[in-house]
């Protein structure tokens, strides 16, 4: 449920939605594992770059 919500933003377009899509199901992959990633980690195991996911999270660091 929280998936789908998180999923059907149309925040993003293209391939950032597709980064954003990519990052979420990884973010709920480690969640329901036990694990809390920081955004690095998250990039790493999702297999995208720092770079790349830091701007669709901007009130991180």
């Amino acid at each position: 449920m929280i998936q789908e919500t998180l999923l059907r933003s149309t925040k993003y377009t293209g391939a950032k939605k597709k980064t954003y899509e990519r990052l979420i199901n990884t973010a709920l992959e480690a969640l329901e594992q036990g694990f809390e990633l920081s955004i690095t980690e998250l990039a790493d195991k999702s297999g995208d770059f720092k770079s790349n996911s830091l701007p669709l999270f901007p009130n991180t660091k």
